[in-house]
């Protein structure tokens, strides 16, 4: 009976002490991912990778929901600091694990193009779209990254496969609308945009408002979004497509101050339109410290914008006669975001140093020379 006794109380005080170091272990994974985060938010991306890996040695070979979670911010990490072939291999083992997602192939073909392996990218792409159905935000997304590297024929390939999905109901009328907005064909647009309201999508109004404000109708944008942003919750595009209309108007501290709400959200699809137009108030407010840190995480995002490239020119001028009288700037601060790699967000590395200062050395005959698939 004692010897009975003594190995329960061992056995027990294994448990305990198992249970102590899970416990213990879950808290460290939790404090290095945290850290991670800051230093992914501060443009320190190796730190970041380093305090990743940290977390994911806390994990005693279980592979959870947070495992996959810290794996998808470390590939981010190491994308925005321009290892590019350890970002695939992230990513690459994140589709091995989950198999049937398409996330990691859209994240691992977008690392492709950056480092321009055309054919891998879209390939990748199309597995993406394989396994997401009829997913319209995938097509949206493939093609806005793939027209902003200067693919523009496969961008176009996508977009009209999307296109060609004829179903009738409010969801695809919405996206078929918001594609042709997006193409500029506004007449469409509005057509399948007004079909989608009838047929229940609100959202819609916040589309159809771009439709307006694109044709002129910039009265019939304003009174559109007013009504749906007080009958709605806020969305990182209604509150972007009010920040352009406040800075047609000349209201820049309004539309920064709707911008700065929409960057603060947790899902932004549209990040690159909302940082161009921070971009824009910041240097009509004459903060170009300000623009000066936007632009160069603006270009590390999107390297193929040479409109941005030439404005970094100018923005740099001004920065650099407010240096004398000035401390150094900080590094910028970006997110980490799922949605589309650009849904991957960002800060400054010393990968956006290089485009950006490429940026400065690029002269405009450099630029006109420039091809149409030039992947950064």
């Amino acid at each position: 009976m004692k010897k009975l006794l003594t190995f329960i109380l061992i056995t027990l005080s294994a448990l305990a002490m198992t249970a102590c170091g899970s416990k213990e272990r879950l808290e460290q994974q939790e404090a290095y991912k945290t850290l991670g985060m800051k230093n992914l938010d501060g443009g320190e991306y190796e730190e970041a990778v380093v305090n990743f890996d940290k977390a994911l040695a806390q994990s005693l070979g279980k592979i959870t929901g947070t495992e996959i979670e810290i794996n998808y911010y470390k590939g981010l990490a190491q994308y925005l600091g321009g290892e590019y072939d350890d970002a695939i291999e992230t990513y690459t083992n994140i589709a091995d694990f989950l198999e049937d997602d398409p996330d990691p192939y859209f994240l691992r073909g977008s690392v492709y193009l950056r480092n321009d392996n055309e054919d891998a990218g879209v390939s990748d792409y199309r597995k993406a779209v394989e396994l997401s159905g009829v997913d319209y935000d995938m097509y949206i997304a493939i093609y806005n990254n793939l027209s902003a590297l200067g693919y523009d024929e496969e961008a176009d390939e996508f977009i009209n496969e999307a296109l060609s999905i004829n179903k009738k109901n409010a969801e695809s009328y919405l996206a078929r609308g918001r594609i042709y907005l997006l193409l500029e064909e506004y007449d469409r647009a509005a057509e399948q945009l007004q079909t989608a309201r009838d047929k229940g999508a609100k959202t819609a109004s916040i589309y159809l408002a771009e439709v307006y404000q694109a044709t002129g109708a910039t009265d019939a944008a304003r009174e559109l979004l007013t009504t749906y942003l007080s009958e709605n919750e806020a969305t990182a595009e209604a509150l972007s497509a009010m920040s352009t209309l406040s800075i047609e108007a000349g209201d820049y501290e309004d539309a920064l101050d709707y911008v700065t709400r929409a960057l603060a959200m947790e899902n932004v699809d549209n990040k690159q339109a909302l940082m161009h137009n921070k971009i824009v108030c910041e240097e009509h407010l004459g903060d170009y410290r300000s623009a000066y840190r936007t632009m160069k995480e603006y270009l590390e995002l999107y390297p193929g914008d040479k409109d941005a490239k030439r404005e970094y020119k100018f923005i740099k001028t001004r920065y650099e006669g407010m240096a004398d009288t000035d401390a150094d700037i900080t590094a910028p601060t970006g997110e980490s975001a799922v949605t589309t790699v650009e849904e991957a967000d960002g800060g400054e590395t010393g990968d956006s140093e290089e485009t950006a200062e490429a940026a400065d050395e690029n002269s405009e005959e450099e630029a006109a020379a420039d091809t149409e698939n030039r992947s950064e």
